[in-house]
């Protein structure tokens, strides 16, 4: 989820001087351009790896205050987002936090000119989901994986609704029938006041809810071609 528009253009930005310093390295030279050029790059790359890495933790904070409550709701697990972060300390200063960044590119420097490839950066960010204390990629079904797919999306939704001041239209593409009634209730209960599309072969639900509209796809291709 992109939270501004700023945020895409630092990314953009970032790829293009990183695909910039790459070319670089593949045509290293010891040349007094070269070095000033090389310098140049690393310390936009810096800048922009900064303040990447801080709109990312500051999204990641506000998805991390709901998603566990939303989670435990939903499936009585807890969940939070561990950000892998460049950074290991967000709450540093500006300066401090582009001079550990500075010393992160000179150690990786070595490395880059015989690869011939940036090896440092926001690139090389990562986070896990953390449920019930253990790393989601290893130690959780499909079914779990498939929950904490569905609360991030609920608190985009929250985080959505709060930051633009609209209710986004939500759809499920067949998501009901790999569920059980219970799960589908809390889920549309949690999406009332949304409009909420939902494909699925099951319709046994609805009945359980008011204002929802049915159109039937077989019924609707054999009314067309009448």
């Amino acid at each position: 989820m992109k939270m501004t528009k700023g945020y895409k253009q630092k990314l953009n930005l970032y790829r293009n001087v990183i695909f910039r310093r790459n070319l670089l390295l593949k045509g290293m030279n010891l040349s007094s351009f070269y070095k000033q050029e090389m310098n140049a790059l690393t310390k936009k790359l810096a800048l922009l790896c900064y303040e990447i890495s801080m709109e990312r933790k500051k999204l990641i904070d506000l998805i991390n205050k709901e998603v566990n409550f939303i989670h435990q709701q939903l499936s009585g697990e807890t969940l939070y987002i561990e950000y892998e972060s460049i950074l290991s300390n967000h709450k540093r200063s500006e300066n401090e936090c582009l001079k550990e960044i500075l010393e992160n590119f000179s150690r990786s420097y070595k490395i880059d000119s015989e690869n011939k490839i940036t090896s440092f950066g926001i690139h090389k960010e990562n986070f896990k989901f953390i449920l019930n204390g253990n790393d989601a990629k290893s130690f959780s079904s499909q079914g779990q994986k498939r929950n904490i797919i569905i609360t991030i999306k609920m608190c985009q939704k929250n985080i959505f609704e709060e930051y633009k001041g609209v209710k986004p239209i939500i759809l499920l593409d067949d998501l009901f029938s790999e569920l059980d009634e219970d799960r589908r209730y809390e889920i549309l209960e949690y999406l009332t006041d949304n409009q909420v599309f939902i494909t699925t072969t099951d319709k046994s639900f609805v009945n359980n809810f008011k204002n929802i509209n049915v159109i039937e796809m077989e019924k609707a291709r054999k009314g067309k071609n009448e």
